[in-house]
């Protein structure tokens, strides 16, 4: 497998998470982000080395994650993005 992989490199971000004391739960957390995020590329076909992702796979892979949520919350009213919303509306913070 290539050295420049993702999913390789998965280990080595494990072993620089325990380094910085991360909570373990916050380390499965990040870990299966990661492992989702590999998944996510090799099942579209797209770059699975570091050094050829681009922001827009990124961005592809935020916005499916972003749909399948919406999907998975039908029926239900969500907040409008806020750049659709008044200046002043856009400011106030909202918990989440």
């Amino acid at each position: 497998m290539d050295p420049d992989a993702l999913v390789v490199l998965l280990a080595d971000w494990q072993v620089h998470l325990r380094a910085r004391n991360i909570s373990p739960a916050t380390m499965d957390s990040y870990l299966r982000v990661g492992r989702a995020f590999c998944d996510f590329l090799v099942g579209n076909g797209l770059p699975e080395g570091a050094r050829d992702l681009t922001r827009d796979h990124v961005g592809t892979y935020l916005a499916a994650m972003f749909e399948r949520k919406a999907h998975n919350r039908e029926g239900t009213v969500r907040r409008p993005p806020r750049e659709a919303l008044p200046v002043a509306a856009a400011a106030v913070p909202v918990a989440r």
